[in-house]
């Protein structure tokens, strides 16, 4: 079952589908999982680690969305710049050890 309910698509045209709920038991995920389980793009493995892969601007856009439907405490007027604050600051400055969730960055991102 394809947790993140989009099959993801791949250079070559193929699509595969996204990771299912077991291949994450046990992975440190993103909470609140029902705002940011749609981001997922699959879960990478390598040398002593495995770990779940985001897709850097859906986490951003998610948190945007959070912070448009309320008031920034945060000072600022735009919810996408306080998005990216707070995605750099709490999110890509957040090394929680072994198993710390990645960040797709597209090219278009930078």
């Amino acid at each position: 079952m394809n947790i993140t309910g989009k099959e993801i698509p791949t250079p070559h045209g193929w699509f595969i589908p996204g990771p299912s709920e077991e291949i994450l038991d046990g992975l440190l995920a993103l909470e609140p999982r029902a705002m940011y389980d749609q981001c997922i793009v699959g879960v990478v493995r390598r040398f002593n680690d495995t770990f779940v892969l985001y897709d850097q601007k859906c986490v951003i856009d998610a948190v945007t969305a959070d912070y448009a439907s309320e008031p920034l405490a945060t000072g600022d007027d735009d919810p996408y710049i306080a998005a990216v604050e707070w995605f750099e600051f709490n999110t890509i400055g957040a090394w929680m050890g072994k198993g710390t969730p990645g960040f797709l960055q597209r090219d278009e991102d930078v």
